[in-house]
This record gives structure tokens, C-alpha cells and sequence, in this order.
């Protein structure tokens, strides 16, 4: 049963984390896994046209207060979509 309600509040997090990038960065447009090389660690990875610098400042916080009170560690990981890599 905790392990339900874990995932549960995580997603609610996820979720929580999106919408605050997409008020910001409409074209935002996301992927989650684990972390790369954390797997405890949910990797949010948000693809913006936007600066990737302010992508992750809009979150830097929430994602922080989201691992203290709920312990759940999440990041929000801004990459560059395809088009705009060169």
C-alpha cells in the first residue's frame, strides 16, 4: 500500500512540475525515466525551444521543497528538441 501511495504522489508531483514548466514554456513537451545514473532519482526531461538555463530555474525550487517534504527526488533535465540541436 505505501508503495501505491508513493508512486501515486510522485506522479501527482510529475504532473505538478509539468504544468508549472508548460504555464512558462508552452512548447514544452516532456519524457520521464529514471535518472541516468540514479535510478532512485525520476528524471523529468522537458524539450523547450526556451533557454535551458531559465527551464531549470523555473523549477529549481519547487523541485527541492517537492524532495524535503514528500522525499521524493525528481529533476527536471531541459534538453534542446532535435530540430534546434546542430
Amino acid at each position: 500500500m505505501a508503495v501505491a501511495r508513493l508512486r501515486s504522489k510522485r506522479q501527482e508531483r510529475i504532473d505538478e512540475l509539468k504544468q508549472v514548466l508548460l504555464a512558462r514554456f508552452p512548447d514544452a513537451k516532456f519524457r520521464v525515466t529514471p535518472a541516468p545514473d540514479a535510478p532512485r532519482i525520476t528524471a523529468l526531461w522537458t524539450y523547450t525551444s526556451a533557454d535551458l538555463d531559465e527551464v531549470a530555474d523555473a523549477v529549481r525550487d519547487r523541485e527541492f521543497e517537492i524532495m524535503v517534504e514528500d522525499g521524493i527526488q525528481i529533476i527536471a533535465i531541459p534538453m534542446l528538441p532535435e530540430e534546434y540541436r546542430s
